[in-house]
């Protein structure tokens, strides 16, 4: 039998062993002093609009989500994360709900409980009202549906793809059978079939089931190059793709994969074409050059 020391003892040290296992899950509350200028003081990683085009979202490395009046350029809200130091809190992917209801952002954010989280936010008051958590690495690109029914999210180290149901947010499907450093990118079209692009050279295309996700095809026929970014025309019926360090862009037919055509993009000589981007009538194609100081 235990005598009363030994129950004391033990007592004490699983209090501590408590006490400890739960600071360790929760944020430090030590102050963070900063700045605030008004606007970004890092890279811009990721934009977002909602469906009527009233907000522009901003997710940036500085560690902070911020909210703009599409029209005005006024800055209406910041959402801000459980930071801390180094990398921490910075802010890789940021997408807002079709409805301009939800904001939600992510990034390096495993500090507190080496899982990688998604903070969600009430777009009005800024407050956070969730976090999806459990995540195993760095998350690299959010995209929700049109229609609001679900989030995405990629993540590095060749962990793949999640969705969550947004009725309840519950995670209803991943893929981990990724290879290469990232999956860079997510795109729902409007029957919620689902895209993403991987630094292991492949795209893949899932669908919707009656649980979840499937996998419908995935294609490595885009030659040596590592896709980016890869979005749905306004119809579905096709899908542009950027590359990793190339101004190469090709357009894939929507439902196989298969290469439909290739815009001349020869002239272009100050810089990468990273991302792309269609028109709403899906008529044209924009993309943008990161750069070597041209225009």
């Amino acid at each position: 039998m235990f005598n009363t020391k030994h129950n004391l003892i033990i007592s004490t040290l699983i209090f501590f062993l408590t006490l400890t296992t739960t600071q360790a899950e929760e944020p430090s509350d030590k102050p963070i002093l900063r700045i605030e200028t008004g606007m970004h003081t890092a890279t811009i990683s990721q934009i977002g609009v909602d469906a009527a085009e009233r907000f522009l979202l901003t997710a940036s490395d500085d560690k902070t989500l911020r909210l703009w009046d599409l029209h005005t350029g006024e800055l209406l809200n910041i959402y801000r994360v459980p930071i801390g130091a180094g990398n921490e809190g910075k802010l890789y992917s940021g997408a807002i709900s079709p409805d301009g209801e939800w904001v939600a952002g992510a990034g390096w954010t495993a500090e507190w409980d080496d899982k990688e989280s998604i903070y969600l936010f009430n777009r009005t008051s800024g407050q956070l009202v969730k976090r999806l958590s459990g995540l195993e690495q760095v998350i690299m690109h959010l995209c929700f549906s049109p229609d609001g029914h679900y989030l995405g999210a990629t993540l590095g180290g060749g962990w793949g793809v999640r969705v969550w149901d947004t009725y309840d947010w519950n995670r209803i499907f991943k893929d981990t059978h990724y290879a290469g450093d990232s999956s860079h990118w997510c795109d729902f079209d409007r029957q919620n079939r689902l895209v993403t692009t991987s630094l292991d050279g492949y795209l893949r295309l899932y669908a919707p089931t009656s649980d979840g996700f499937s996998l419908v095809t995935k294609s490595d026929a885009l030659g040596d190059e590592l896709p980016v970014t890869a979005v749905f025309s306004p119809t579905g019926d096709k899908i542009a793709v950027s590359f990793l360090a190339s101004t190469n862009i090709n357009v894939l037919e929507g439902h196989d994969l298969t290469l439909l055509y290739a815009p001349d993009t020869t002239s272009i000589d100050n810089g990468d074409l990273s991302t792309v981007a269609w028109s709403q009538d899906g008529k044209s194609l924009y993309t943008g050059v990161v750069g070597y100081g041209s225009d």
